[in-house]
């Protein structure tokens, strides 16, 4: 599979699949024809819990690819930065961006969520002003965060490998087919948060 671009979105809110274990479920349901997930961080290491969906039912890696991870601190349009009391996110973003929280909010409580998307999520239903979520940035425009700063990630040169998994194994025909056709299919803000044929489960 060829890298994704930086303009290539992978979280696809809302989504029941954004759990690898999920994804994978639906790869093999037959619910989607192929899935992403993450499998390994630059930073912080493997994704252990997709690496447990992965081993504990029979799903194929049929490719691979790097993509860049850039992370922002969002917070509400109303909330103050001063007035932050935990900071919300997957546990593996939550470590990419240690030395930022640790260094801007020492004294913040982390909590948390089974997703990036989950942490907006849950923090805009609760219309929680005092908490602030580590994500990418096309989630918190989606969402309607605002966005206190960019790029907080320990490494600028931050990236994570994804599988792409499918039910079954496929041929060296197919797999041309597929390095022949893009990622995903863009041509307007809205639809940079939809996919053609992929359903991908992102932190």
């Amino acid at each position: 599979m060829p890298p994704a671009s930086e303009s290539t979105v992978i979280i696809l809110p809302p989504d029941p699949c954004r759990k690898p274990e999920n994804l994978v479920s639906a790869v093999l349901n037959g619910s989607v024809k192929q899935g992403i997930v993450p499998v390994e961080n630059r930073l912080v290491g493997t994704v252990r819990e997709t690496l447990d969906a992965i081993f504990q039912k029979k799903v194929y890696v049929i490719g691979a690819f790097k993509r860049p991870i850039h992370h922002v601190l969002a917070i509400l349009p109303q909330a103050k930065s001063g007035a932050i009391t935990a900071i919300v996110s997957h546990e593996q973003a939550l470590n990419q961006c240690r030395h930022f929280l640790e260094k801007k909010f020492p004294k913040a409580n982390w909590k948390m969520t089974p997703s990036t998307t989950a942490a907006f999520e849950d923090a805009l239903r609760r219309k929680d002003f005092r908490t602030a979520v580590v994500g990418t940035a096309e989630a918190a425009h989606h969402f309607g965060f605002e966005i206190l700063q960019k790029n907080i990630e320990n490494d600028p040169h931050n990236e994570t490998c994804f599988w792409v998994l499918a039910k079954q194994p496929i041929s060296v025909k197919a797999m041309a087919q597929a390095i022949a056709k893009p990622l995903t299919q863009s041509k307007s803000p809205s639809s940079r948060l939809k996919t053609s044929v992929l359903k991908t489960s992102v932190i």
